[in-house]
């Protein structure tokens, strides 16, 4: 059976790599849409498993914004694209001009901008990889989710082992310099044998 543990370090800097081209396209994308520039830093890729993720974010009671899509195509399975109370903030507040107080009581007006931000970012880094790996990806249109980071993952099922590794891609973007920065994570959950796919194309990127 293959599993993410195959993802050695020179596959890992593959898969940041495809983080880079996702990040720059979401920042092209968000500059554009609130008409002032947007910095990302340089990815991370991780492998971790939903226990390991709600962790990275502090735990279980950790409030978090999620959004789910489902993916087919070439390669099947889930992108889940989530974001930290305080990273949605700063992103609300960089579209908006407005400061919310409470992420958690998101009205229509606010909630929409938050969903649009995302939507161009998780388009972003889904559309960089499936040109990097020469796939053909479609997306289903993804619905918002809020809460506990332990209802977050509840709520949306995987087909994979819950407790195999997921691929996760994490960033940081500012406005500028010194700005608060917004945190943000998109995790791949491969389905059926999209994982060996992914594996063999990030093998044949690897220099030997």
């Amino acid at each position: 059976m293959i599993d993410l543990e195959r993802l050695d370090e020179r596959r890992i800097d593959v898969l940041k790599e495809v983080g880079v081209i996702g990040s720059g396209n979401a920042a092209t994308s968000l500059s554009a849409m609130i008409g002032r520039r947007v910095n990302i830093s340089v990815p991370n890729a991780l492998l971790l498993d939903r226990a390991a993720l709600v962790r990275e974010f502090g735990g279980p009671d950790e409030f978090l914004i999620g959004l789910p899509l489902i993916f087919d195509g070439d390669i099947s399975g889930r992108f889940l694209f989530l974001l930290r109370e305080s990273s949605a903030r700063v992103i609300i507040e960089g579209l908006t001009g407005e400061s919310l107080v409470d992420v958690g009581d998101l009205d229509e007006y606010f909630g929409s901008a938050v969903q649009e931000a995302c939507n161009i970012m998780a388009a972003s880094y889904v559309s960089a990889i499936a040109a990097f790996m020469d796939f053909e990806i479609h997306i289903t249109p993804p619905e918002l989710h809020s809460g506990k980071a332990s209802d977050i993952f509840a709520a949306i099922p995987t087909d994979a082992d819950p407790d195999g590794k997921m691929i996760v891609i994490q960033c940081e973007m500012e406005k500028k310099e010194n700005d608060p920065r917004a945190s943000c994570y998109v995790a791949m959950i491969p389905k059926g044998d999209s994982l060996a796919k992914i594996l063999d194309k990030l093998s044949a990127r690897v220099i030997i």
